[in-house]
């Protein structure tokens, strides 16, 4: 759609699916004076389901594993949640250079180590964060937002009351 390759996971269950979209067009390296793109066939999914895409992309000067999850909203029970976590880290631990785009559910900011700082928009660590984090430990991942100074504008969703949460991160190794 719109010159980008779409790679999405199915939905189910009130679950809209995930998905990454690919620029075929924008390089991401120079090699010799050549602009590098990613062809359409140097993306193969690994894993798909309502909450998390994997994809593997190899192309010349570029061979990493890219996932797009969605975590379980704050409703669902804890129960819920550390079995979501438990499967999606066994299933991302496959690839050890995972770079990780999550629609989290979760606070984080105020337990910090090497996965988690407390700059950007810290808040305090709620349950769903305190899983993100363990899993961020366990995969040698960390969120580098979080290690940024103070910024007020760092926010990624605002609640019907008008408060203000960073719930989406980037992870990497």
């Amino acid at each position: 759609a719109d010159g980008f390759l779409i790679l999405s996971s199915g939905a189910a269950n009130g679950n809209f699916g995930c998905d990454l979209r690919v620029d075929p067009t924008l390089p991401y390296a120079c090699r010799d004076g050549v602009e590098l793109t990613i062809p359409e066939r140097s993306c193969i999914v690994v894993h798909a389901d309502p909450r998390l895409l994997v994809v593997r992309i190899r192309a010349p000067m570029l061979n990493c594993t890219v996932a797009v999850a969605r975590a379980p909203h704050s409703k669902p029970p804890l129960p819920e949640w550390e079995a979501w976590w438990r499967s999606t880290v066994d299933e991302l631990a496959k690839y050890p250079d995972i770079v990780l785009a999550i629609v989290a559910n979760a606070r984080l900011g105020s337990v910090c180590n090497t996965a988690v700082g407390d700059g950007g928009f810290a808040q305090a660590e709620d349950s769903n964060g305190e899983l993100f984090h363990r899993a961020m430990l366990e995969l040698g991942l960390c969120a580098p937002a979080t290690f940024g100074g103070a910024d007020t504008t760092a926010f990624t969703w605002v609640s019907q009351a008008g408060l203000y949460h960073r719930l989406d991160y980037i992870a990497i190794p």
